[in-house]
């Protein structure tokens, strides 16, 4: 019985297939003598799953944008150089989303889209 009630919640939910996704990259330019500038990244989400940007930059805001819903990840007083903040959210195929990131610093924005295989 359980097994069956779990093959039923995947088949509901799906599971993450991570050996196929679709990869969107940018650059991150902050000119020089200004403290922060903002940067986007957009794209059309390719299939139904979730949208996961990463960004590799000292920034202090960023925000991940999934059909005007904003998924928020602030980074507050930052004394040091952060290589990496990822923000997630699922999507479905067609969305539109999008990256904007208040960058302090050089680098660059990825916007990578997982698919689930729950037939949809």
């Amino acid at each position: 019985m359980l097994k069956s009630l779990l093959q039923v919640l995947i088949s509901k939910i799906g599971v993450l297939d991570t050996a196929s996704s679709s990869l969107i990259s940018g650059d991150v330019v902050v000119p020089a003598g200004v403290n922060a500038k903002e940067n986007r990244l957009s794209s059309t989400a390719p299939f139904s799953g979730y949208a996961v940007a990463t960004v590799k930059c000292t920034a202090s805001v960023v925000n991940l944008i999934v059909d005007s819903k904003t998924f928020t990840q602030v980074i507050s007083n930052v004394t040091q150089e952060v290589l990496y903040q990822s923000v997630c959210a699922p999507c479905a195929k067609g969305d539109k989303v999008e990256l904007a990131v208040l960058a302090k610093s050089n680098g660059s924005l990825d916007l990578r889209f997982f698919p689930i295989n729950n037939g949809k």
